[in-house]
């Protein structure tokens, strides 16, 4: 139900809206002054919230990162490469000349008696080859192993076929801790083929014991005896 009309509705129906403008220039420049502020505040809050976050965000990074790098820069083991020395150098001064070497009436000569020292354990080391008394399968053995693994590598020469025969110094390489012999090994088998192959055998100066052997290579397919020619 609607209601009735009132008769001063009229009269206010006839009256002017406003008896004066209301919303001057004045209040508008105010309200867009205002506006401006309000916005440059947000601003500076929005600044400061990704101060608030980047910061933190920025320190957790680069922190982390250094002590990352501080933490590998202090586990990293120290690399020790062995300077190149002829009649051995730096800490060790070894007598054998570079290519010294021979069959086993050379090694087992009454002139290496004297040797001492890792010279005193390349000597001992060329006998045993020649004998074939490494003792990597067992028997006799010599006392001139780090520990009894280190001599895992000569397996191949440690049988009756092929054996080796002679041993040559070629290099020898020295630092503080130990010295690498570079070792060339001529093996022969009955048939009879040559065989020409080179090993590294590291010893700690301290203990004057092998720690160490590798192959600088091996020889699988050798030569007729009748056409090897040995190297100068």
């Amino acid at each position: 139900m609607m209601n009735e009309w009132r008769s001063d509705w009229d009269q206010k129906m006839a009256r002017p809206p406003f008896k004066e403008r209301r919303f001057t220039a004045d209040m508008m420049e105010d309200v867009e002054k205002r506006l401006e502020n309000v916005r440059k505040k947000r601003n500076r809050r929005g600044r400061v919230r990704s101060a608030i976050i980047i910061v933190p965000v920025m320190l957790l990074v680069f922190g982390a990162g250094s002590i990352w790098i501080g933490d590998q820069t202090a586990h990293s083991p120290k690399q020790v490469t062995p300077s190149l020395a002829i009649q051995g150098g730096g800490a060790f001064q070894s007598s054998f000349e570079p290519g010294a070497g021979g069959d086993y009436d050379w090694w087992s000569s009454s002139d290496h008696e004297t040797k001492q020292g890792n010279d005193r354990t390349i000597v001992t080391l060329g006998i045993a080859f020649m004998k074939r008394e490494l003792g990597v399968w067992g028997g006799p053995t010599p006392d001139i192993w780090e520990h009894p693994e280190v001599k895992a590598p000569l397996e191949r020469y440690d049988v009756s076929s092929p054996w080796v025969y002679e041993m040559y110094v070629d290099q020898i390489r020295t630092d503080e801790m130990q010295t690498v012999y570079q070792l060339r090994l001529r093996l022969r088998d009955s048939i009879p083929m040559v065989y020409e192959e080179m090993i590294d055998v590291t010893i700690q100066n301290e203990t004057h014991r092998i720690s160490l052997i590798e192959h600088r290579n091996k020889d699988e397919t050798g030569i007729p005896l009748e056409e090897y020619e040995p190297q100068s």
